[in-house]
């Protein structure tokens, strides 16, 4: 068991501004409309590992499986980058 994890987002927006930050919100999901892209990225849309049992290091891999409401799990291979 590597942890737990959450999806965040970033916010520019000017209500959630702080001292020139980007703010950080958790998410209880991530919709996917049918024919788009949406990209995981830094400074947007991310998954945060959290409670890690091992630090993480750099070079190596790890399964992390992706949890849908109207399609099979994704089980996808993440290799660690110092990004």
């Amino acid at each position: 068991d590597m942890g737990d994890d959450e999806m965040h987002d970033h916010d520019m927006g000017d209500d959630e501004m702080h001292e020139d930050a980007m703010s950080m919100q958790e998410m209880d999901a991530l919709e996917l409309p049918a024919g788009t892209l949406v990209q995981l990225v830094p400074g947007g849309y991310h998954i945060m590992l959290i409670d890690l049992a091992k630090p993480l290091v750099v070079g190596e891999t790890f399964d992390l499986t992706l949890d849908f409401d109207q399609a099979p799990d994704l089980t996808v291979t993440i290799e660690v980058s110092d990004r």
